[in-house]
C-alpha cells in the first residue's frame, strides 16, 4: 500500500506539472474549442481519478499503521512488566519508558506518523528524480542549480527540524514540573497544607514559570520550522 501511494503521489504531481504547459500549448497552437475541452477533461479526469485512489489507499493504510503501532506498544508493556527489579527504582528507566510510550501512545504519535512521513519523503525523492530527467533536456546549468538548491534546502530543513529533538530536555523538564504541580494541586491531602501554609501564590508562580518555559520552547520550535519553510520558498524562487 505504501509503495502504491508513493507511485500515485508522484504521478499526481507530474500530472499537475504538465497540466498548465499542455493548456498553454493548446492555446498557442490555436486548437479548436473541442480539442481544448478534451485536453482539460483528460487532465482533470486523470487528476480526480488519481486523487480518489490515493484517498482510498490512505484509508486502507490507517488500520495497518495502527496494527504496527499497537504491536510495538504491546512489546513495550511486556518489557516493562518483565524488567528487572532494580529498574523499578531507576528514574532513567521510567524516563526512557515514557519517551518510548509517547511515541506509540495514540494515532497522532510518531509510531503512526512515520508512515506518512516516509511516503512524503520517497514521493519527493521520485519527483525530484523525475524533475531532473525533465531538466536534463533543457539546460545543464539548471540541473546543477536545482541540485544545489535541493541540497541546501535539505541541510537547512534537516537542521531546523532536528532542533526540537536536540532541545527535548527543555520540554521534558517543564512538562515534568507541570505534571507534578497538576498532581499536587488535585490531591485532597495536599490541599490542607496549601491552605494552612498559604502556598497557593507560590505554587501559582511555579506553574506560571513552568508553563511559560513550555510555551517559550514551543514558540522557538515554531520559529525554527518557519525559518526552514521560508528557506525552502526562497530557494524555489
Amino acid at each position: 500500500t505504501a509503495a502504491a501511494l508513493i507511485v500515485l503521489n508522484t504521478g499526481l504531481r507530474l500530472l499537475e506539472l504538465f497540466t498548465a504547459p499542455a493548456l498553454l500549448n493548446a492555446v498557442q497552437t490555436s486548437e479548436t474549442i473541442t480539442q481544448m475541452l478534451g485536453t482539460v477533461l483528460l487532465f482533470s479526469s486523470g487528476t480526480i481519478a488519481v486523487s480518489a485512489l490515493i484517498r482510498y489507499l490512505n484509508i486502507g493504510l490507517d488500520p495497518k499503521a495502527i496494527q504496527v503501532r499497537t504491536g510495538f506498544k504491546r512489546l513495550l508493556d511486556l518489557k516493562q512488566a518483565q524488567t528487572s527489579f532494580c529498574n523499578m527504582q531507576n528514574p532513567d528507566f521510567f524516563s526512557a519508558a515514557k519517551l518510548a510510550g509517547d511515541a506509540v501512545s495514540d494515532n497522532q504519535s510518531a509510531g503512526e506518523a512515520i508512515w506518512s512521513t516516509l511516503i512524503q519523503l520517497f514521493t519527493s525523492l521520485f519527483c525530484f528524480l523525475a524533475y531532473l530527467m525533465i531538466l536534463t533536456g533543457i539546460r545543464p546549468v539548471l540541473l546543477l542549480l536545482t541540485a544545489a538548491a535541493s541540497a541546501v534546502s535539505y541541510l537547512i530543513g534537516n537542521y531546523m527540524s532536528d532542533w526540537k529533538t536536540r532541545h527535548r530536555d527543555e520540554q521534558n523538564e517543564a512538562s515534568k514540573i507541570l505534571h507534578y504541580l497538576n498532581k499536587q494541586l488535585r490531591d485532597p491531602k495536599a490541599a490542607k497544607d496549601i491552605r494552612i501554609f498559604g502556598l497557593q501564590p507560590w505554587l501559582n508562580d511555579l506553574y506560571r514559570q513552568a508553563f511559560g518555559r513550555l510555551m517559550n520552547f514551543r514558540f522557538r520550535v515554531e520559529q525554527h520550522e518557519f525559518c526552514g519553510s521560508l528557506a525552502d520558498v526562497l530557494l524555489v524562487l
